[in-house]
């Protein structure tokens, strides 16, 4: 790997990175996300890639991190993903609040109309 390659692919693919890689990352301090190695892994070979390997497996985990590194298509790969198989009647009011919180509108509208009912 060469640091220099590296860093045009991820501060292409994420602003977070690319205001890390800008201000030299002495002057820029990125706060900690509480984020597990496989969701980093993950997320890492997304911004490389452009794919997951197991998205199912990490969707919610995922999409935080992604909403953190500012990664607007993996953030809109995994909110699909939740809605497709994890947004339950069940869980509506959690996945309400996740919408919420991270800016969800697809997932936002779709917890809110499981609640609805």
């Amino acid at each position: 790997f060469r640091p220099v390659s590296n860093s045009f692919v991820l501060t292409a693919r994420s602003s977070q990175f690319r205001k890390l890689f800008i201000n030299n990352a002495t002057e820029y301090k990125l706060p900690i996300l509480d984020i597990s190695k496989g969701v980093f892994k993950e997320l890492l070979y997304f911004i490389y890639t452009g794919g997951t390997h197991n998205i199912n497996r990490h969707s919610i985990e995922l999409v935080k991190a992604a909403c953190y590194f500012e990664v607007a298509e993996l953030k809109e790969s995994c909110e699909a993903n939740i809605i497709a198989t994890k947004l339950t009647e069940e869980n509506s009011h959690e996945m309400f609040e996740l919408a919420h919180r991270f800016g969800l509108q697809s997932l936002l509208l779709a917890s809110f109309e499981k609640i609805k009912k």
